[in-house]
């Protein structure tokens, strides 16, 4: 987790996590999810699709991802809105959090 934070990109997919009190569209969701690599980011909307859902979903991945038990593990920051605004973080520092953690991972934030 240090190397990440210090500007390492790490990829925590292969991390065995028990999702056994998670509901299954939550798991659905955070797997989905696992599938977006540092340095790049994508929308609710978008993870809904890949999960097969309708577009109309959004809200219901962003309220899954709010429930995130590991959050910076199952990168719920590289997740913004349909215009690429910086929304939907609920942990403490909000936005500024979410942008603080995408920038060592070198994301395109414009």
């Amino acid at each position: 987790m240090q190397r990440h934070l210090a500007g390492e990109p790490q990829d925590f997919a292969d991390v065995p996590y028990d999702f056994s009190a998670v509901p299954g569209f939550n798991q659905r969701v955070l797997r989905a999810t696992l599938a977006v690599k540092a340095g790049r980011t994508t929308t609710y909307g978008k993870i809904a699709a890949a999960m097969g859902e309708a577009p109309d979903a959004s809200r219901a991945v962003g309220a899954a991802l709010g429930a995130n038990r590991w959050p910076l593990l199952i990168p719920c920051h590289r997740v913004t809105g349909a215009d690429g605004k910086m929304t939907g973080i609920s942990g403490r520092g909000g936005v500024t959090k979410k942008v603080k953690l995408l920038t060592p991972e070198g994301a395109c934030l414009l």
